[in-house]
């Protein structure tokens, strides 16, 4: 089932994604423009949730996201490529989507996490500085 919800708060967006199977990040490139997806937040935020992203091959999304939902990615604009990721998706077992949304978490809480993320840099420095 695919849902549209529209603008919600984010007290209620935190519930809804623990909810989700899935997330889908379907950008493109927008014509006429340099601009393209880095990295949307949003993954981070249904990753920590559990939740498994689907998401356009673009900009740094592919960087954003454990190997294991490489998979899940589709050429930006090709309805095709999504609809056969979420088929796939779709097909899989509960124990297998369980095993997804756990390292997609786990990914999260190693790689965003912001006292993790400050110590690796303090690390880093006074190695440079030594």
């Amino acid at each position: 089932i695919v849902r549209f919800r529209g603008h919600v708060e984010f007290d209620t967006l935190v519930a809804l994604l623990a909810e989700f199977d899935a997330l889908v990040l379907s950008s493109v490139p927008v014509a006429g423009s340099n601009w393209v997806e880095t990295q949307a937040t949003v993954m981070q935020e249904a990753m920590v949730m559990g939740t498994v992203v689907v998401a356009s091959d673009i900009g740094g999304v592919r960087e954003s996201l454990p190997t294991a939902l490489h998979p899940y990615l589709y050429a930006p604009g090709s309805v095709q490529e999504l609809r056969d990721r979420l088929i796939a998706l779709g097909a899989s077992d509960r124990r297998a989507l369980h095993q997804l949304s756990t390292l997609a978490r786990d990914f999260v809480l190693t790689h965003y996490d912001i006292c993790a993320i400050n110590e690796r840099l303090l690390r880093h420095l006074g190695s440079v500085a030594a």
